[in-house]
């Protein structure tokens, strides 16, 4: 029964892996070097998937103690989220970091982002996933 509470968290960090693999290989086979990164790969991918799981696991426990305030709560830590991540954007990648990094960076952001927000939208429409 704690597995179906936290079911999404789960979810979001095997989808992260699944991608972090899938986008590892193919840095790999179209040659991309990646050892000049300031941020590594892995560490960025660790740091989008410490804050999902973070961010699906309090939403879990909000949203079986009081369904009325998921919405609000993703709001606030999506909030948090956004400006821990502009800062550290700002801080490691803006200054100097190549396009590829920034776009790498910003886009696994903008995707962690959409699977947090898809996944809760699922769960407040109370639809199985």
């Amino acid at each position: 029964m704690v597995l179906e509470h936290y079911k999404s968290s789960f979810q979001i960090f095997f989808i992260g892996v699944l991608l972090y693999v899938i986008q590892k290989t193919a840095f790999v086979t179209l040659g991309i070097d990646t050892t000049n990164f300031r941020l590594s790969l892995e560490y960025t991918y660790l740091m989008m998937l410490f804050f999902s799981v973070v961010i699906m696991t309090i939403l879990n426990v909000v949203f079986q103690k009081s369904k009325d305030v998921v919405g609000m709560t993703f709001l606030l830590i999506t909030t948090i989220k956004v400006i821990v991540i502009s800062i550290i954007g700002k801080a490691y990648i803006i200054p100097g970091g190549n396009p590829v990094e920034k776009w790498n960076f910003f886009g696994l952001f903008v995707l962690f982002l959409f699977l947090e927000t898809y996944i809760t939208g699922k769960r407040l429409n109370n639809t199985k996933f």
